[in-house]
């Protein structure tokens, strides 16, 4: 919803859990400033000008929630009769979506994203599984889900800055695919 380029920020109220963030955010240094460390750390700490940019989105956050629910209600108002594409399940009163999820059936993936940039829209598919990341390669267990969804998984235009004219053309040129 906001972004400081690849920083970020923690919000809590747990006194446990910002003093682990604070030292897992600076080398996991015992102090600041001290070079003793009491376990591995990163440094996460990002600039004066990174943190202006996510105070001055903070300011208008209210207004960013809202803009991403109706953008993803506009794609369902749009789209949720469409056979071929299924929206993943999302409550808009407890979630905010980061990004617009549909699900592919019957339908090769590549080809509709292919169609979609033919057209001036930019998608892109679901990540892999992080499974079959090559560092989590030894990862035990059954993934069926995320096995099922990510290869026939797409992300629609979803930016804050998109036009409801905007999506209307997206969700038009999706109408028409396969026609």
């Amino acid at each position: 919803i906001i972004t400081t380029g690849q920083g970020g920020a923690v919000v809590t109220n747990n006194k446990k859990v910002y003093d682990k963030v604070k030292q897992l955010k600076d080398f996991h240094r015992t102090r600041p400033g001290v070079d003793k460390h009491s376990g591995i750390g990163y440094n996460f700490k990002f600039t004066d000008l990174q943190a202006v940019v996510g105070i001055e989105q903070l300011k208008i956050i209210d207004h960013r929630i809202q803009r991403k629910k109706e953008i993803y209600q506009a794609y369902i108002d749009g789209l949720s009769s469409i056979e071929f594409l299924e929206f993943i399940p999302t409550d808009l009163d407890q979630t905010v979506p980061w990004f617009v999820d549909v699900i592919l059936h019957d339908i090769e993936r590549d080809n509709f994203i292919s169609y979609l940039k033919e057209n001036n829209i930019g998608s892109r598919p679901f990540y892999s599984p992080i499974h079959t990341q090559a560092p989590y390669a030894k990862a035990e267990g059954t993934f069926s889900v995320v096995e099922q969804a990510a290869p026939k998984g797409v992300w629609l235009p979803s930016s804050i800055g998109l036009s409801m004219n905007e999506i209307k053309y997206v969700t038009d040129v999706v109408k028409r695919y396969g026609r």
